[in-house]
């Protein structure tokens, strides 16, 4: 069986666990499902089970928690690894959404890894916006991985964007990147 089968497989054992049994489905299953994603059509499964899983938490088990960061960070790990970003971006930055997770700034560097291993700005970007817009607090470890794609990309406007909102968001930088700042400046003279 291919791993879209096998994850198709955990999806239908889970999905039978809520609907028939209506009982909560172990979490082994779930963190399995997580590790065996493959494609974006797996990660298409993940979060409609996520929904169902959200959805019979607060229904059947009165559980009005999200899902803990760790799940959120091994999702969002998984969409980076099959290249699903749209949903990486649910997963890591969006406060308010329907499948229980729990946005956090590890889960958010992930993404911020993924788009520095590309080298896209756009994206780094689109997730800054994110992280605004949804009120991530930001941490020094996220200066060093958005300075070093703003310097890979010779990109000083976002580099000086960046530095004003980590400085005034009051985050004590570490020194390698008031290093990769300065050595931007002095190459732009």
């Amino acid at each position: 069986a291919s791993r879209t089968e096998t994850v198709k497989s955990v999806y239908d054992k889970m999905l039978n666990s809520i609907k028939e049994k209506k009982t909560a489905p172990p979490n082994a299953w779930l963190w399995d499902f997580i590790a065996k994603c493959s494609s974006k059509e797996d990660i298409e499964l993940l979060f409609d089970m996520l929904q169902k899983l959200r959805i019979f938490r607060l229904s059947s088990l009165r559980i009005h928690e999200n899902f803990n960061t760790a799940l959120c960070r091994e999702v969002t790990k998984a969409c980076v690894r099959v290249g699903a970003i749209e949903y990486g971006k649910k997963a890591a930055l969006w406060r308010h959404n329907a499948f229980g997770l729990t946005p956090d700034i590890g889960s958010t560097h992930h993404l911020l890894l993924y788009s520095k291993q590309l080298n896209d700005v756009n994206l780094l970007v689109e997730v800054m916006k994110l992280v605004k817009k949804n009120e991530l607090t930001i941490q020094a470890g996220s200066a060093d991985i958005v300075f070093s794609i703003c310097s890979g990309a010779d990109r000083w406007d976002l580099m000086t964007k960046y530095g004003k909102r980590f400085v005034l968001s009051g985050i004590k930088l570490r020194q390698s990147s008031f290093d990769m700042w300065m050595e931007f400046a002095a190459k732009k003279g």
